[in-house]
């Protein structure tokens, strides 16, 4: 069975909540300890915002841009992106969100949380 990179400890439910502000750019950068897998190297990430959990057939509401920016080895940074365009078309005021590294063949969950909603004012 293919193993993580190193030690992997997946990130509970509600460790990283978001506040997503409507019609913006909402940029932010989370770092990983190395208890979180030795070497990232290979690896790619992805990142969903839905009103509910997959299996509940909750469509994705908005996809991050993802960006590992240091792979190791005393830490993983990771860069998210979540565009103005994007935040402009949710209209939902709260759902679930999580991040995945993958690498074509092992995927993992780096950190899931809820996110809400800022709605705008000025257009």
């Amino acid at each position: 069975m293919p193993q993580p990179p190193g030690t992997f400890h997946l990130v509970n439910d509600g460790d990283d909540d978001r506040r997503i502000v409507q019609g913006a750019d909402n940029f932010w950068t989370l770092s990983f300890d190395s208890s979180y897998g030795v070497d990232w190297t290979g690896f790619a990430c992805r990142a969903q915002f839905r009103r509910g959990y997959r299996d509940d057939e909750s469509d994705v509401l908005a996809a991050a841009t993802c960006s590992i920016v240091d792979s190791g080895p005393a830490q993983r940074i990771v860069q998210f992106v979540l565009s103005s365009s994007a935040t402009d078309a949710l209209t939902e005021d709260s759902g679930l969100w999580d991040a995945e590294i993958y690498n074509g063949t092992l995927v993992f969950r780096i950190v899931s949380g809820r996110w809400t909603l800022w709605k705008q004012v000025t257009e």
